[in-house]
Formats: structure tokens, sequence, C-alpha cells
């Protein structure tokens, strides 16, 4: 059996596979990415995505159904990850990281010697320095 697949604003027909009188998902997404020529997206990509002419997202376990029913037509695109799905690890054992973004002035430790006698330079005492003049030949 046949269906029209639309990706990138391109159509093709492209052959529904059968298992044991089922519509194949999985081995259908695999004929679409050969007639399209995708290539392994990048994470950044996402997720390869099925849906009908509706723009309705067809699952695996509707998707024989669907076939059965004659839902013939379907659009192919990529799906972003959602944010939730990125971890990020700190490694605790540097210390030069801090985990609290906003540690009281009494928790952060003591500078060192050869910095506590250098000015204080705030927000509030801009620093002007001397420009030079750099002279090329």
């Amino acid at each position: 059996m046949l269906a029209k697949v639309e990706y990138g604003g391109v159509q093709k027909y492209i052959k529904i596979p059968q298992i044991d009188e089922n519509f194949d998902v999985q081995k259908f997404l695999q004929e679409v990415r050969d007639k399209f020529s995708l290539q392994a997206q990048l994470v950044t990509e996402g997720v390869l995505s099925l849906t009908d002419t509706s723009e309705t997202e067809v699952d695996a376990d509707t998707f024989d159904e669907l076939v059965k029913s004659g839902v013939r037509n379907f659009k192919v695109g990529y799906r972003q990850y959602p944010i939730t799905d990125i971890a990020i690890t700190l490694d605790e054992s540097d210390s030069s990281v801090l985990l609290d973004p906003s540690p009281s002035p009494a928790s952060l430790p003591d500078p060192p010697a050869s910095l506590a006698s250098t000015p204080d330079f705030t927000a509030q005492s801009p620093v002007e320095l001397p420009l030079r003049k750099s002279v090329i030949s």
C-alpha cells in the first residue's frame, strides 16, 4: 500500500511496510528517511515526527489503525526536544564553582593576603586608565 508523504514542501509516494497484517510505523519511517535522504540529525534538530494533514501527531500505537481506516496522507518534520530533557551535571569537587547563586557576604571565604591590600573598586568609584598611543612602523 502507498502513502503520500510531505517533507519540507516536497511530496513523495512511499510504500507502507506490513508485518503480519499490521502496518509497521518504524519501518515506514525508515522508508521515509531513505526516500527523502534524511541523515541522522543533530540533537538540535529534534526527533522525527509524523502527522496527518490536519497536523495531528500520529503515534506508533495508532498508525496501523489510521492506515486501515483510509488515512494515506502524512507530513514528516522535526519536533524540538523540550528543554527539560537536557541534564546538567556539576562537579562538586571543583572548589571554584559556587552552587548557591547568591551567597551572603559572611559565607564568602576571606580573600588571599595578596588581594587583601588591593584597593576596593566598585561601581560607585570608577577607575580612569591612561590611554596609550601605539605607533606602527
